[in-house]
């Protein structure tokens, strides 16, 4: 494929991941932060010398739930909503439309006035 036709198709796949905003079917998408908690200092690299893609792939699994709304352009914000058995915060993430990045920080402060992290 050149690169026109990559282009091409992300911007093809964007378009129809953005579509349930735009159309109006969603306002805000809820999903968490993370899958896990935080990795261990030095995971995402244990298997760079035998298996230099392992980085990239270890990285898309820990940010599999951030990752393609930043490649789709769309605001997202994690706040940290619970507090997980080991006593780190749980992100929980919420994705907003193309361009509502104000309506997605006006939400983060209701939500961050209703349920406090400090408390």
């Amino acid at each position: 494929a050149t690169v026109f036709e990559v282009i091409a198709a992300m911007q093809h796949l964007t378009a129809r991941c953005v579509e349930p905003w735009v159309t109006g079917v969603v306002d805000v998408v809820i999903t968490p932060t993370t899958p896990t908690g935080p990795p261990p200092i030095g995971w995402l690299f244990e298997d760079e010398a035998a298996d230099p893609m392992s980085v990239l792939r270890r990285a898309y699994h820990h940010a599999g739930f951030t990752a393609p709304f930043n490649m789709f352009g769309l605001p997202a914000i994690s706040l940290p909503l619970a507090t997980r058995a080991d006593g780190m915060p749980q992100g929980v993430q919420f994705v907003g439309a193309p361009r509502a990045d104000w309506a997605l920080l006006q939400l983060a402060g209701q939500v961050e006035r209703a349920a406090p992290w400090h408390d």
